[in-house]
């Protein structure tokens, strides 16, 4: 698996059996010294619907590092970024593991000044070289943004959908130009009425075995492709088999959306809904900017265009 570093949250509960006494001291356990006490009241609590959201307020304050990482991961799975003002302060945890579920949870964030803020937060409180370059990753990455609606997700729709045509677009007649300064989009790559004449062709499948040998940074890719006739089609969707690992994407010069998880992304299918841009019946111009970080990059899996009744 391509990724900078992988973290699965642990928080296992300590099981004791305890007596009433420490051994060789006498004196009794109480729940105020004992961690163990505190992590059960604690796990007691969340679990209860009468005390739960109190508990994971309190633990997200806890000294204890367990509990702390355990309320945030509470709170992100059951509000994400709407909860963000109640644990935005633990970008500045020292504990490795909540730096850790910290960073997966910025880097689901769509919007990318918000993105940054909080990663150069966690970066500015951490000394783990894996977070400070997985931070460097997901800030230089392109600051393009825009929200992507699919029709099944219009709550004004309230029709079944259907999937009445899907078309493969071409895997070998893509043109690819790498942007080693990153000023593609100063140059308007993706403008349709910009000359590709002089880049070179390529088909899906990394670009390292097709012209690109060890190359890590951005590329654009275009390429032109002929729609159906519109018909009874109420919308137009292109379905990605994966990107290597980070795509923003153009459909006839007008910006769509991008697939930005970072390099985790790389082998991850997205979905974009294109019914405003495509032009039905006609010629269309998909234009791709590609970041990839490590290892092999580009459009490597084909590209489906659904058509939706």
């Amino acid at each position: 698996m391509k990724s900078l570093c992988s973290r699965i949250l642990l928080f296992a509960w300590p099981v004791i059996i305890l007596s009433g006494c420490l051994s060789g001291g006498g004196s009794e356990v109480t729940s105020q010294d004992n961690p163990v006490l505190i992590r059960r009241a604690y796990r007691q609590r969340v679990t209860s619907p009468a005390t739960r959201t109190q508990a994971i307020r309190e633990g997200l304050h806890s000294p204890d590092p367990l509990i702390r990482r355990n309320a945030l991961y509470e709170i992100i799975t059951e509000r994400g970024v709407d909860g963000l003002a109640e644990f935005e302060h633990l970008t500045r945890d020292q504990d490795p593991l909540v730096q850790g579920l910290m960073l997966d949870f910025v880097k689901t964030i769509g919007d990318p000044q918000l993105r940054t803020r909080l990663a150069k937060d966690i970066a500015a409180h951490s000394t783990d070289p894996a977070v400070q370059k997985a931070v460097n990753n997901m800030i230089s990455t392109f600051q393009y943004y825009r929200q992507n609606k699919r029709l099944k997700d219009d709550p004004t729709w309230d029709h079944e959908i259907e999937t009445i045509q899907t078309m493969t677009l071409p895997d070998d007649t893509w043109k690819i130009l790498a942007d080693p300064t990153e000023n593609g989009h100063e140059k308007k790559f993706f403008a349709v009425d910009y000359d590709d004449s002089a880049w070179k062709p390529i088909k899906v499948g990394g670009w390292e075995q097709q012209g690109l040998p060890q190359y890590d940074g951005v590329a654009w890719y275009r390429i032109t492709f002929t729609a159906p006739a519109k018909g009874q089609a109420n919308a137009a969707e292109l379905h990605f088999g994966a990107v290597d690992e980070v795509a923003w994407v153009w459909l006839n010069g007008v910006y769509v959306s991008q697939h930005d998880l970072g390099p985790e992304g790389w082998d991850i299918p997205f979905v974009m809904d294109i019914t405003p841009e495509i032009k039905w019946g006609e010629k269309n111009l998909l234009v791709v900017r590609v970041h990839d970080s490590a290892q092999q990059g580009g459009i490597w899996k084909p590209i489906t265009l659904h058509v939706l009744k």
